[in-house]
């Protein structure tokens, strides 16, 4: 799904997406607040992905997660009552978000990079 800065409504964008540029995860409903907040990465921001011993600055944990450099500024970061609950290819933020149990309500999201929307030539 595709929605220009502006606009009304979103539209359904083709890409010919790959593994590499994909990324899914399954988040705990619960633990979610309504509504969440997709933004493009800023200065500062920090998270504490599950599985790490603390919080780190996001732009350290792309570097660590070898996130290609032109790649970073179209990462979507998402938030739950502002705090960042996951970006593609992390791990989802340590308070609990990840569903601990298969029986757990879920929200799944999928992300694909669109190299034709990100005006890159990779």
């Amino acid at each position: 799904l595709f929605r220009p800065l502006g606009a009304e409504t979103a539209e359904t964008v083709e890409c010919a997406g790959d593994d590499a540029n994909s990324a899914e995860i399954y988040l705990a409903r619960e633990r979610l607040a309504s509504p969440l907040t997709v933004r493009p990465p800023r200065p500062g921001d920090r998270f504490h992905p599950a599985g790490s011993a603390g919080g780190k600055a996001l732009a350290d944990l792309f570097v660590d997660y070898k996130i290609p450099r032109w790649e970073r500024p179209y990462r979507p970061v998402i938030l739950s009552e502002g705090a960042i609950v996951w970006t593609p290819h992390l791990p989802p933020a340590a308070d609990g978000f990840a569903p601990t149990d298969p029986t757990q309500p879920a929200v799944c999201l999928t992300w694909d990079l669109c190299k034709k929307w990100a005006g890159a030539s990779q």
